[in-house]
């Protein structure tokens, strides 16, 4: 297994153009969801950091990046740190410790990837029982509602135990030989069945010689290729639960944005459902950037007229690091929200 893998991470964030201060890291890593946030991460490229270590603070990150600083990893300009030389060839050599692993492109399943490695232990405990033919375990999942919602999810299946256990096994089975022999290891000791518990947290951090904060940013990519491989190789039960549980959790958004996205699905306009929803206009315009942030949703066009639409893209054609500040002095007319969208689409455009 890698080791500092949290630390060769960390550095791989930044970049020799890309400055980033200890307060933006601190805002991304502990989950903060606010536009301009969200644009940030969307800019910067720093999707696999959203929410990914809550309990930062900008003192932490500050003593992480004088470390690095100490290291000649990074140079720090008016409190931005940005890549040195060396710090190029540190992010160069290690980028991520394996192939198989892939880069995050969006924080749309952010919150969904823990809730899924809970429920997937959950399951797994269940049929490896049911295997066994034991009826009497202590259940992963404690709580009474999410045991209600996986024999739920087991019952919408409408296969017959036997015949989703050997399902369910198979798909496992095909992901776990993807994967080099020691991440396959550290998933399968997570996880209990038929007088197997499962390793303690302390216990897994002791076997594979990891921090904590290691196994936070392995497990993060290694869920992220287990949703990307259930989609590439049509492993239909490890899909379903991905996806249902994936609305439980309001694809990724807050939940006020989540019925905003259901009420413009409908054909409401922006108006409209500040008046529905007995909220503000710009309330709903912030949910509308965060519905295009988090889960690029296309359908944020309908909510640019065409001439403004063609108009602020040849202002961006003629400079192409346009601010807002200097695009209205000449438009004041145009709503911010219109610039923004245009905004990320070309950030999305040159990005991928």
């Amino acid at each position: 297994m890698t080791t500092k893998l949290a630390e060769h991470y960390i550095i791989s964030l930044f970049s020799r153009d890309k400055k980033l201060t200890a307060k933006q890291l601190e805002l991304i890593g502990v989950g903060r969801r606010t536009p301009s946030i969200l644009y940030t991460i969307e800019r910067k490229q720093l999707f696999s950091l959203y929410g990914l270590f809550p309990k930062w603070n900008e003192k932490m990150w500050m003593r992480i990046i004088n470390d690095f600083t100490k290291r000649k990893w990074l140079i720090v300009d008016n409190g931005e740190a940005f890549l040195s030389e060396e710090g190029e060839r540190q992010k160069t050599a290690f980028i991520m410790p394996d192939r198989s692993l892939p880069d995050i492109k969006s924080i749309e399943y952010a919150k969904t990837r823990s809730v899924f490695w809970e429920r997937f232990v959950f399951i797994s405990q269940i049929l490896s029982e049911f295997s066994y033919n034991n009826n009497q375990y202590l259940p992963h999942l404690p709580s009474a509602e999410d045991q209600r919602q996986t024999k739920l999810w087991i019952k919408q299946q409408g296969l017959p135990m036997k015949e989703l256990t050997r399902q369910w096994a198979e798909e496992i089975a095909s992901y776990l030989e993807s994967l080099p022999v020691s991440y396959a290891n550290m998933l399968v000791d997570q996880l209990m069945g038929n007088e197997e518990n499962g390793l303690t947290r302390r216990q897994l951090l002791e076997k594979f010689a990891m921090t904590e904060s290691d196994y936070k940013v392995l497990m993060t990519h290694l869920l992220e290729s287990f949703r990307l491989y259930s989609l590439n190789h049509d492993l239909a039960l490890i899909q379903n639960l991905w996806s249902s549980i994936h609305v439980q959790e309001s694809k990724g958004l807050n939940k006020s944005a989540y019925e905003t996205l259901h009420l413009i699905e409908m054909g409401h306009t922006i108006d409209e459902i500040a008046r529905l929803r007995h909220l503000k206009e710009n309330t709903i315009i912030e949910h509308l950037l965060e519905i295009v942030l988090v889960t690029h949703w296309p359908g944020y066009k309908a909510f640019i007229p065409d001439d403004a639409y063609a108009m602020i893209h040849h202002c961006f054609e003629d400079k192409p690091d346009l601010t807002y500040g200097e695009f209205k002095l000449d438009h004041p007319d145009i709503p911010f929200f219109w610039f923004r969208l245009i905004e990320i689409e070309r950030i999305r455009a040159h990005a991928y």
